[in-house]
């Protein structure tokens, strides 16, 4: 069973089970290197056993392998790696991700079923996105809070591709890179302290961005977006 852009091919394995592919970027099928790529178990485990999880990461050539699947359903989330992270070679050796950051492209769910065959070159392609660069100030000049981040929202038609966040820097200056297409909202939050704080306006080229929706495309970049942060008043 698939869900996305992506095709796959079984093989009768060796021993255990093994899910490999390429992700490669649309329109042009450069390789995508430094991606991450998450497989999770879908089905409750049985009593006594652990949900199966495991990641790795692309290499130049966009190659990807994980090894011991069981069989079993499974989401894959191919997203752009953001830190760098640890993983293990084929001898269990850690080797550290270079820290340069890896291309952003638009992160990607799959749906894939395990069963009783190895499944080799799963072909993933992803699009670059849009891109959304601004600027987050607090109301009354204040200092902005820590944790502070920038936030899509997809529209129920749209929701379909995981979203990701946008950290704001101490000027209060954000990128959001890998945006899905299609039409959002924008807001800043402070995670855990919804009570504490609200995004009081969030404004580009004349749009409330709270109300109205942005168009993304795919290759497309909004900038100069303003949002006035505030902290709840208390009665």
């Amino acid at each position: 069973m698939l869900i996305g852009n992506c095709k796959y091919y079984h093989k009768t394995p060796a021993a255990g089970h093994r899910i490999s592919g390429i992700v490669t970027m649309n329109p042009d099928s450069q390789p995508v290197a430094k991606a991450k790529i998450e497989i999770r178990g879908i089905n409750r485990p049985a009593a006594g056993t652990q949900l199966f999880m495991s990641q790795t990461f692309t290499d130049e050539q966009g190659h990807w392998t994980i090894d011991n699947v069981p069989d079993d359903d499974y989401l894959i989330v191919v997203d752009p790696a953001r830190t760098p992270s640890p993983v293990s070679n084929k001898d269990g050796q850690m080797n550290e991700v270079n820290s340069r950051a890896g291309t952003k492209f638009v992160a990607q769910t799959y749906k894939v079923r395990m069963s009783g065959t190895d499944i080799d070159n799963l072909a993933i392609q992803v699009i670059k996105g849009g891109r959304i660069t601004g600027k987050v100030v607090m109301d009354g000049g204040k200092s902005l809070p820590k944790d502070l981040i920038v936030l899509p929202e997809q529209t129920a038609k749209d929701g379909r591709s995981p979203v990701r966040s946008a950290l704001v820097q101490p000027d209060g200056s954000f990128i959001l890179e890998g945006v899905p297409t299609g039409s959002i909202l924008l807001k800043a939050v402070v995670y855990g302290r919804a009570k504490e704080y609200y995004t009081k306006t969030a404004a580009v080229n004349g749009m409330d961005l709270l109300r109205e929706t942005l168009g993304i495309e795919d290759g497309s970049e909004v900038k100069d977006v303003h949002i006035v942060f505030a902290r709840v008043t208390k009665k």
